[in-house]
């Protein structure tokens, strides 16, 4: 009787050919490293950043810690680093959280805190570089990025959102205006230089001013920002690390955004 050896040979080559096919279905990552000044604010906040098209991570450092965060496609893992021991006691704040998320939104509605706490500029990175998923997800909402919105009965009624996006595979925002029930603006958030990373743009530069009511029926800025590309280059998928990945899992570590959301419209195209 005939015997059949089994080869891996062909299994491999198919590895070999459906790699790149796999990685382009994903679609492509882009690192760089990005500053954001905060009118009023006289230092600046640097973030490195790796995107894709359907997941992406943020890293962001004070003076004795460092925040990163990753979103998955369903959860947001945030995670504490200290670079020098200030926390007395671990348990009071986890050092590692995950959030449920469907298109990687750190925002949330009135009666809950944003992913990003009390933290700001990660939330103007995050538009600029990481809101990809959430813009192309459907139904989604964009969120004015100072908390204090929260406080004001007229934005929690709801806004219109209008969103220009970038016709490529990534599709990150080239213009964003939320507008409250009276037309008046809320946040405006615009890109005014790009460059193009494997066949993506990708800001190099933008702004972005949130309003607040002053009176009756004016209006001012209550917060200004710019931001600004210093390095850039082509990317690796971004990896968690196991230990983080089994610290999210922990049971009361999992924090949910189950506050009802407030009505947004989209302005039909």
């Amino acid at each position: 009787m005939k015997r059949e050896l089994y080869s891996p040979l062909p299994l491999l080559l198919l590895a070999l050919v459906m790699s790149p096919l796999l990685q382009a279905a994903q679609g492509p990552f882009i690192e760089l490293t990005a500053e954001v000044h905060v009118d009023g604010f006289q230092e600046s906040s640097v973030a490195r950043c790796v995107f894709g098209r359907d997941s992406w991570m943020m890293e962001t450092e004070g003076r004795n810690w460092k925040m990163t965060y990753w979103f998955t496609g369903t959860n947001i893992i945030q995670h504490l680093t200290e670079k020098e021991k200030f926390l007395k006691d671990d348990s009071t704040y986890p050092k590692t959280m995950s959030f449920d998320s469907v298109d990687g939104n750190p925002g949330r509605p009135v009666h809950s805190t944003d992913v990003f706490g009390f933290l700001l500029t990660p939330k103007f990175f995050w538009l600029a570089f990481c809101s990809a998923p959430t813009l192309k997800h459907n139904p989604h909402t964009i969120y004015p990025p100072y908390q204090l919105w929260k406080e004001h009965g007229l934005v929690c009624k709801g806004w219109l959102e209008k969103a220009d996006v970038f016709n490529d595979s990534l599709g990150l925002p080239k213009t964003i205006t939320l507008s409250a029930t009276n037309d008046q603006p809320v946040f405006r958030y615009q890109v005014h230089e790009t460059t193009n990373v494997l066949g993506c743009n990708v800001p190099l530069e933008f702004s972005g001013v949130q309003y607040v009511a002053f009176g009756t029926n004016a209006w001012t800025p209550e917060l200004a920002f710019k931001g600004k590309v210093i390095s850039i280059s082509p990317g690796k998928e971004p990896q968690i690390p196991a230990e983080i990945v089994k610290a999210a899992q922990v049971p009361g570590q999992n924090w949910l955004g189950d506050a009802p959301r407030p009505s947004v419209s989209k302005e039909p195209k």
